[in-house]
């Protein structure tokens, strides 16, 4: 960007265009000297006493933001004078210290064409020769940045005017201070929008991280795409233009209504707002708040358990209002927790908008409706996924998979993303069966209140499944494609996700529960772990105690070791709250579904009572909550010194005194027995953690990635202690027993699984055959080369492995980058274009 401004005497004495013009102003004001004429004077009679001059009005329209080259129009038709004085009108313009740029006017017009970027103000002096007035004007001459952010597709066969937007990005380390604007330029059009910036987090350095930015298309035409990137400026100074008090003074309004058991309880948006309002956004272009309160009924009496949470954001002058709805069910620490049914209604002012009838609302869930006042805007945005991948904010997915996945599986998105009726049948301990055949049945639609959508209902049911690894299939999809079709699925999975029990909020901070505040907090059966010594309290939070079986019963379960990330992407795309607190939830479960003395209290540590699956993807969750809360989120620090307590506690376990020589995990639960699939994915979420700015992990990463060196038959003194095509094995003895130290080497652990019958099975057995040779490959029926553990699959235990190869590759560790390409140039791989959730390369 050009340089700014001189002093003002340095501008005026070098720098001033300056051009004055006179013009007449239609009417006359002029009195007569005629006698007869009306008001005139005659011989004899006194002159009548002068007038006040009234000053004139000063106006002109120019763009406050311009491309570099582009000519700037400037129009002052909009000046007059209330005395219809002939007005005249001096043009100047001031500009960065190296334009050469000249001012050219006529009248009432102006005009000029930037040479540099920077900012050009633009001064003007309208006079009606008694007295002036002056205005300034500044304009951001930007040029376009090479590389695109965003595209907004329109959606309708109709022109559109008008259209507000609101998207989210993130950013890398250093790129642009906190204090930057935005302009959204287009290429292959002039219509430049400039954008409000809600900063949301900042990096370590102080520059931007992740903001929100909101903004309004003058036009779009029909099934248009514009392809906008996006120019920093300096910020301007604006005032919002709307204030809480002119929403709730305006005619506007939402409530949501619910029957239960032939009584009434309601929520209304004014009065949520008015009591406890949190904005959200604020700007010129878009304010959101939202508020949250218990239901009530006509008696002013609250509903033990169900409470709303009212979204509304206003673009402009109140021309366009999106809101939300959410409904909870999720009070923690309340007497008899149960699932309610209810019939409800949301109503803008009194206008029917949605209607539930017979919903039956599970405990510590959630569900969310989202509505526009006028017509919602018939667009949808893309993000840049190149630039996406480079923040390190989501993984290095394989970049010859960007607009490059299936159109099958796009299509199947579309399909599945449609009103449809699902029933989950249960026993009396919430175990899945088979519908129709005596259990408790929960009929839902899947993309409703209280459907899954693309999820699972049982999260610990075993298996490969399109939720489980890094991100779920359909955000990786979405990310790489950018499509409409996946976009919509790994966006509303995150409301979808409400549904799962894990929902426990504070009545006294209107937060998720915190450890910190309740060190004894947990989901645990045993009432009786829960008890806190300091203040006599039992701490339990999901006990339910109804004798209704139906009250306490739920069709989903929910765990830490099958966990998808399920609002993670949807919040750094969208910058919907809605999101944050959904992602929010989820990590802080990942602390509160353990025991209490396990997790170390407030530590919240995972080493000691999870699988190692169930660690890697918490400390995944974990790291993406700290990263991403705004800086101004008091579970900011919350997140990130709880991130920080796991690393260390890590770092203390496995490089104070290193359990073994290949960097293998001590495997929770199945002791002598290792899954290094297991495994894999906990040194891939490290090399995650990394990613994101926390480089306190980075040491240990560099251990752990020995594992995975290793296996591949590197890193070692000798190439043969390992044969790599077993690198990918289901489980490995990792000591003699149950009660011994693990094995010292990596030679060791090859040698006591193969060929052995190892606790909990799934050894494997190399039939004393060359490693990699035809003989081995026509022993274990493969193809010459060919790993073990379906290597065809994109879920198979080779993809698994690869996550973690991809991550020692980055890692520095010695061999990481060679142990990297002897896997990719083995001859059978899967096709990643249909479930690229596995599909992650080195970023090296």
């Amino acid at each position: 960007m050009g340089s700014k401004t001189n002093a003002r005497v340095k501008v005026l004495s070098l720098m001033a265009l300056t051009a004055i013009f006179t013009a007449g102003c239609s009417g006359d004001n002029a009195s007569s000297n005629d006698a007869n004429s009306p008001g005139g004077s005659s011989p004899g009679n006194e002159n009548p006493p002068a007038q006040e001059n009234t000053p004139p009005v000063a106006a002109f329209a120019m763009p406050s933001s311009s491309l570099l080259g582009g000519v700037v129009e400037l129009d002052a038709s909009a000046s007059y004078d209330a005395d219809n004085d002939t007005l005249s009108y001096q043009w100047e313009l001031i500009k960065p210290d190296t334009s050469s740029s000249q001012l050219s006017a006529d009248k009432q017009t102006a005009g000029f064409t930037p040479d540099v970027t920077g900012d050009y103000v633009v001064r003007l002096v309208v006079s009606d020769g008694a007295s002036q007035t002056v205005i300034s004007k500044t304009v951001h001459v930007l040029k376009a940045p090479d590389a695109y952010a965003i595209k907004i597709e329109s959606a309708s066969d109709a022109a559109q005017s008008d259209v507000p937007f609101t998207f989210a990005y993130v950013f890398k380390p250093g790129e642009f201070a906190a204090d930057k604007a935005f302009s959204l330029t287009f290429k292959d059009s002039s219509q430049v929008v400039d954008l409000q910036t809600d900063v949301k987090a900042t990096h370590s350095d102080g520059s931007i991280r992740h903001a929100v930015f909101s903004g309004t298309l003058a036009s779009i035409g029909p099934r248009q795409t514009l392809t906008g990137s996006m120019a920093p400026r300096n910020a301007d100074s604006r005032p919002a233009p709307v204030s809480l008090d002119a929403l709730l003074n305006g005619s506007w309004n939402a409530d949501f209504t619910v029957t239960v058991n032939g009584e009434v309880y309601s929520a209304n948006a004014k009065d949520l707002l008015r009591q406890s309002a949190t904005q959200w956004l604020a700007g010129p272009v878009a304010n959101e708040w939202y508020a949250q309160g218990a239901l009530k009924n006509s008696a002013n009496e609250e509903h033990d358990q169900l409470s709303a949470l009212f979204y509304v954001r206003v673009y402009g002058d109140l021309e366009h209002i999106r809101f939300g709805v959410v409904a909870e069910n999720g009070w923690a620490f309340g007497d008899h927790p149960r699932n309610i049914t209810y019939d409800s209604v949301i109503r803008q002012n009194t206008l029917e908008l949605d209607r539930q009838t017979g919903l039956n609302h599970l405990r510590h869930a959630r569900w969310s409706k989202f509505f526009w006042s006028d017509n919602e805007p018939a667009i949808s945005i893309s993000h840049n996924p190149q630039y996406l991948i480079a923040t390190g904010a989501v993984p290095n997915f394989d970049p010859t998979l960007i607009e490059n996945v299936s159109e099958t599986k796009l299509d199947w998105y579309e399909q599945q993303w449609r009103d449809t009726q699902v029933t989950v049948a249960v026993d009396d301990n919430g175990y899945i069966v088979p519908v129709g055949s005596g259990g408790h049945e929960f009929t839902y639609n899947k993309i409703g209140p209280m459907g899954l959508g693309l999820a699972h209902p049982q999260m610990p049911t075993t298996g490969a499944r399109p939720d489980i690894g890094p991100l779920p299939t359909w955000a990786a999809m979405y990310l790489l494609s950018q499509d409409q079709r996946a976009k919509l699925a790994a966006v509303q999975m995150g409301s979808q996700a409400g549904s799962y029990s894990i929902h426990y909020r504070d009545r006294l901070t209107g937060k998720p529960v915190s450890v910190d505040a309740y060190p004894y907090a947990s989901t645990i059966w045993d009432k009786n772990l829960t008890k806190n010594p300091d203040t006599g309290e039992f701490e339990n939070i999901a006990r339910c105690d109804s004798d209704k079986i139906s009250d306490c019963v739920l069709p989903y379960r929910a765990d830490a070791s099958h966990q998808p990330s399920l609002a993670y992407v949807p919040y750094l795309v969208t910058g919907d709250h809605l999101y944050l607190e959904e992602l929010q939830f989820w990590a802080n479960y990942n602390f509160i579904m353990l025991n209490p003395h396990y997790r170390g209290f407030s530590a919240g540590y995972f080493e000691r009572a999870m699988q190692d699956r169930a660690q890697a993807w918490s400390m995944r969750t974990l790291a993406h909550a700290a990263y991403i809360t705004p800086d101004a989120d008091p579970f900011k620090n919350y997140f990130h010194s709880k991130l920080l307590g796991n690393i260390a506690k890590y770092n203390e376990k496995y490089l104070t005194a290193p359990p073994n020589g290949y960097g293998a995990m001590i495997p929770n639960y199945s002791y002598p027995t290792a899954s290094p699939w297991m495994d894999d994915f906990f040194t891939w979420s490290l090399s995650a953690v990394v990613d994101l700015g926390y480089a306190e992990a980075a040491d240990l990463l560099k251990w752990k990635a020995k594992f995975p060196i290793q296996r591949m038959g590197l890193g070692t003194d000798n190439g043969d202690d390992y044969c790599w095509i077993f690198a990918s094995a289901y489980h490995l003895l990792a000591a003699p027993d149950k009660d011994s130290d693990m094995f010292a080497s990596i030679a060791e652990v090859y040698q006591n699984t193969n060929g052995r019958d190892i606790p909990y099975g799934g050894a494997f057995d190399d039939k004393g055959t060359e490693c990699g040779s035809i003989e081995q490959a026509e022993a274990l029926g493969l193809q010459q080369g060919e790993m073990i553990g379906y290597s065809s699959s994109p879920a198979g235990f080779p993809s698994n492995l690869q996550i973690a190869l991809a991550a020692a590759a980055d890692s520095g560790a010695d061999k990481g980058r060679e142990a990297w390409e002897k896997f990719m140039a083995r001859p059978v791989k899967p096709d990643y274009s249909a479930a690229p959730n596995y599909a992650i390369v080195p970023r090296y």
